[in-house]
């Protein structure tokens, strides 16, 4: 059975073949995917984000961690062009907001989290949702995917491990099925970026590390996408990832290569608890300090 990584390197080769120079050179390792400079971000009269720098080459794969209320779904929102700043300059994949069409760079950037699942047809099949990625609709409408599009699906979907699924409704999945379903659509339009918000919340450890594993698969492949993982947990960490962001308040508290950056202190700080932070074979764990016994 072909992994997901071999068969995005593989349609990443057809798309060297047949593209121009530029185009090809566009994808090379150190290309800035996300620039931000200077963001600023009012919400309801607050203040959410403050002074947010930010530059992702492409070959690094980020997590952005911090508390409930540090400015994560803010941030989402400006990288997606859903909300505007009110200070600061923007580019995500070559892009600058305000002289681009939104809606077409859009198309590029994949997004999976919690909050789309439910806006997924519960009666379509699960190819008819992974489908719908590449016509830009939520679930199957009007539009009918290509011969392209629907070989793509099957490769995508062997390749994650669901092709068994196929033909199943999307309300019969488990928690852990629907999430890798509802990745494999996002990469139907082959994003540049893909943003995973809280990916594995509400799965159970077994189902979570399955999940990590078929993604650590994905951002070992130079043909995928960047990824911007947002979780509040350590142990989704895997050693897949190359650099972390921590927010608190709106602000970046600290950001880097993990190496350097994900440590007791930095976590202290955004989570304002002192903490210990242990790594074993490359996972994380924490705990608050001077509760050994717990």
């Amino acid at each position: 059975m072909p992994k997901l990584k071999e068969i995005l390197q593989r349609e990443s080769m057809r798309s060297i073949k047949s593209a121009a120079a530029p185009a090809a050179a566009g994808k090379a390792r150190g290309e800035e995917v996300i620039g931000l400079k200077g963001i600023v971000l009012r919400r309801e009269e607050r203040l959410v984000l403050k002074d947010i720098g930010l530059s992702i080459q492409r070959g690094q794969h980020w997590v952005l961690i911090g508390p409930n209320g540090s400015g994560k779904s803010s941030l989402l929102g400006v990288l997606q062009g859903l909300l505007w700043p009110i200070e600061g300059e923007i580019r995500v994949l070559g892009r600058r907001f305000g002289e681009s069409d939104l809606s077409e760079l859009r198309r590029l950037i994949g997004w999976v989290g919690n909050e789309i699942e439910p806006e997924f047809p519960a009666w379509q099949s699960v190819e008819e949702i992974i489908w719908s990625g590449g016509v830009g609709t939520v679930g199957l409408r009007f539009d009918r995917p290509t011969a392209a599009d629907r070989a793509r699906a099957k490769r995508l979907m062997t390749a994650a491990g669901i092709a068994h699924l196929a033909h199943r409704r999307f309300q019969f999945l488990s928690q852990g099925q629907r999430r890798m379903a509802t990745i494999v659509r996002a990469l139907m339009v082959k994003p540049g970026l893909l943003i995973l918000d809280e990916p594995a919340s509400g799965l159970d450890p077994v189902a979570r590390e399955g999940f990590l594993a078929r993604l650590s698969a994905l951002m070992r492949t130079p043909a995928g996408p960047v990824i911007l993982y947002v979780t509040h947990h350590v142990e989704e960490i895997i050693p897949s990832f190359t650099h972390v962001l921590m927010l608190k308040g709106g602000k970046a508290v600290s950001m880097g290569a993990i190496e350097g950056t994900l440590n007791a202190k930095n976590l202290g700080k955004v989570f304002g608890k002192a903490v210990e932070l242990k790594r074993l074979d490359g996972r994380y764990t924490l705990r608050l300090a001077g509760r050994r016994g717990a």
